[in-house]
């Protein structure tokens, strides 16, 4: 890597995966015919007419219909309550495909919708044995005594950065308000012009000036995470933390001793759900990125400098990529903790070409620097393809190396993640979370 040398401070300062991938040892490639099938029943999925798919599907040959069509022939059949004939299906499927994890995940959907719970905790257990990081899986096969209680310890000191933003006062403080309620110290990194504004309305809340900025190409500015990380060396915390300021965490009383279990050797990330209310009965994993990282001093100290800014495109792989590489133990949280009310948002291809090349310069071996070149001399659409790859393969490597674990919540009883057609066929899938009762994430607005 050539990332340089972060300096020390004593003071307070995808590719996108592909739609109905099979697995198994023998995933088999699909013929032109299929192919085009595929695409145009897809086409049919995502526009919401999953019975004018079922029938493309019915009227195709039979040779057409390979396996990753009838794969979505059985998830068809399902969404629409056909569950006998997609049980079948998958069972068909199991004599040319045995052990397939996406064969498995789909009959144990079905089992699910069926009432067999204990044929769905079998099936999506064998998905976890070969995807362990599998929201899906890991939450329809939970079992608390696969995942005990961490033991009750002497809290250490806690500290979690971020970036206020100035605006959505009321929302902001909410959302804090959750942080502090699971024994977080909050620090936030600022331009001194948005201190001005917001210290007096975080009163809970120590600002630190932000020395070194960038802006956007609308003129809106960024923190630095080398200032994120060198606020917290200089607290000094045994557990410390960079959380995304519009991140909420749910009611999880056993996520301090969780991460006070792991992060000080190490590092501990997760995504967030996405929600459309602050009381939610159902949300969907953000599952292309990370929004919250705990860690210790030593991998503080380890850490390199960068010009990645929090909030903007690839600060999210910058850490766990580092920790892994360095041989830190690194754990990614599977468990619903974090909480993100859904807003408009304004995203930056600028900002995201110009952090991919950066990530591809630093994280691809003694040729990243050739590698970005190659990528720069590209045409618009190479270099997207290019960077969507890398984004792909990072996230791969991330889940490949870290250990999947899942901190528990009071609410796991109620807590299931059902079947979702559309996600199954989207380019960016997410995996779709419901809540029975609605969690109530966000504490009534402040006085």
């Amino acid at each position: 890597m050539t990332f340089r040398k972060r300096p020390t401070s004593s003071g307070p300062g995808g590719q996108n995966r592909p739609a109905l991938r099979l697995t198994g040892a023998n995933a088999p490639v699909l013929s032109q015919a299929a192919l085009e099938l595929l695409h145009a029943v897809r086409a049919g999925i995502l526009r919401g007419d999953a019975i004018a798919a079922k029938a493309r599907l019915e009227a195709a040959t039979p040779s057409d219909v390979e396996a990753p069509l009838l794969l979505l022939k059985a998830a068809v059949a399902l969404s629409l309550g056909e569950t006998g004939p997609a049980l079948e299906m998958c069972r068909a499927l199991f004599e040319s495909l045995p052990g397939d994890a996406d064969v498995e995940k789909l009959a144990g959907h079905i089992h699910l919708a069926r009432g067999e719970m204990e044929s769905a905790r079998r099936g999506f257990e064998k998905v976890l044995a070969v995807r362990a990081h599998d929201k899906a899986a890991a939450i329809n096969a939970f079992s608390p005594a696969k995942s005990p209680k961490p033991p009750e310890e002497p809290l250490p000191r806690m500290v979690a950065a971020t970036s206020i933003p100035p605006r959505r006062h009321g929302f902001h403080a909410r959302v804090l308000k959750t942080w502090a309620a699971l024994g977080f110290e909050i620090i936030s990194v600022n331009p001194a012009a948005e201190i001005e504004a917001l210290a007096p309305l975080f009163p809970e809340t120590r600002f630190v000036q932000a020395s070194n900025i960038y802006r956007s190409e609308t003129g809106n500015p960024y923190v630095r995470l080398d200032a994120l990380f060198d606020v917290l060396a200089g607290a000094g915390a045994e557990v410390c933390g960079i959380v995304n300021a519009d991140v909420a965490f749910g009611p999880c009383p056993d996520l301090p001793q969780f991460l006070a279990g792991r992060a000080p050797d190490g590092l501990v990330f997760g995504s967030r759900v996405d929600v459309a209310e602050s009381v939610a009965s159902h949300g969907s994993f953000f599952d292309i990125g990370f929004d919250y990282f705990f860690f210790g001093q030593k991998l503080l100290r380890a850490l390199p400098g960068s010009d990645f800014c929090m909030g903007l495109p690839w600060w999210d792989y910058f850490t766990p990529r580092f920790a892994l590489e360095q041989g830190f133990p690194t754990v990614h949280n599977l468990s619903p903790v974090a909480f993100h009310v859904l807003h408009p948002t304004s995203w930056s291809p600028k900002a995201w070409h110009e952090f991919g090349l950066h990530f591809a310069q630093n994280f691809i071996g003694p040729d990243g620097p050739k590698a970005s070149d190659f990528a720069l001399s590209l045409p618009g659409a190479g270099r997207m393809h290019f960077l969507l790859a890398l984004s792909h393969l990072t996230r791969e490597f991330i889940f490949a190396k870290s250990e999947p674990l899942m901190c528990p919540v009071p609410y796991m009883a109620g807590l299931v993640s059902p079947f979702s057609l559309i996600d199954m066929v989207r380019e960016n899938p997410s995996t779709p979370v419901s809540f029975n009762p609605a969690l109530d994430i966000l504490p009534a607005t402040p006085k």
